[in-house]
């Protein structure tokens, strides 16, 4: 039997860093849904780029990279 998911109800998804290459990461995810995983084994890559842009004098992007720890 396979686990699909329910309209309307919450879904959570999860993950964890992989990889992280420059400005880019990849990351391992999976999804669950009233206590299911309904997504297994998905990958996500993420463009990390737009974190070291800087702010313009309104504030936007509003982003800015932070160092790990």
């Amino acid at each position: 039997m396979h686990d699909i998911a329910v309209p309307g109800k919450e879904i959570e998804v999860t993950g964890t860093v992989a990889e992280v290459e420059g400005e880019r990461a990849l990351i391992d995810l999976e999804a669950q849904q009233e206590g299911r995983r309904i997504i297994r084994n998905a990958r996500a890559e993420l463009d990390l780029s737009f974190a070291t842009r800087k702010k313009d004098k309104s504030g936007h992007p509003g982003v800015e990279r932070r160092p790990n720890g």
